[in-house]
């Protein structure tokens, strides 16, 4: 009778093993065969939601590389949050998902867009009455144009020079003599339309005789 019982009890455990190995191996990480496109953010504040159609997310963990790139995981999406993107080049994260049943792992990339900026070091400059080459250095990490009013007969824009990246740019305009008795001026715009951007620049030209204003 006790061998009986001890064979029951051997059996009843062999039953569970197995079906518990049955179980395991059937386990299928809702991360295999999966892929994620990169994902591009503007350089606001944001977030990007990423799920496997109805997929159960319990078992996976989410990390990135960068502080700025925070995933976190629910039940079934794996949210993104972006902080503001406060510098002037694009970044990127990469953040890796992993399966904490059966190890199976899944990276993408976040990239954030960067902060656009056309940045002068002055806003309105003094010319002589003899006109001339005139040289405006300022910082950027657009491309850009330069947009003289139509009704400016007397200023014109020569060569333009720019990098990527917040550097340094070089327009340089000619401006006519000022022939009249009077001052003049003008307000140029430094642009970029697509990205909405604007920058205006003042310019004040003397006249023939007029005295340099210290």
């Amino acid at each position: 009778m006790k061998k009986s019982f001890l064979s029951l009890i051997s059996v009843a455990l062999v039953y569970v093993f197995s079906a518990t190995v049955v179980s395991c191996s059937n386990y299928e990480s809702p991360l295999t065969g999966q892929k994620v496109s990169d994902i591009v953010m503007e350089e606001t504040e944001g977030f990007y939601d990423v799920t496997f159609g109805n997929a159960d997310l319990s078992n996976i963990k989410a990390l990135s590389n960068e502080t700025w790139c925070t995933p976190t995981v629910s039940a079934k999406t794996i949210r993104v949050n972006a902080q503001a993107n406060d510098t002037y080049e694009e970044r990127k994260a990469v953040v890796t998902l992993t399966d904490s049943k059966e190890g199976t792992t899944l990276t993408f990339n976040v990239i954030q867009k960067q902060n656009n900026a056309i940045i002068t070091f002055g806003s309105e400059y003094l010319l002589m009455a003899e006109g001339g080459i005139c040289n405006f250095h300022f910082q950027t990490n657009v491309f850009f144009t330069v947009e003289i009013p139509a009704t400016c007969d007397w200023l014109k824009e020569v060569s333009q020079s720019a990098t990527r990246g917040l550097q340094m740019a070089e327009i340089t305009l000619m401006a006519s003599p000022n022939t009249g008795n009077e001052p003049r001026e003008v307000t140029f715009n430094i642009v970029n339309h697509e990205l909405g951007l604007s920058t205006p620049i003042k310019l004040h030209q003397l006249f023939k005789g007029q005295p340099y204003p210290y």
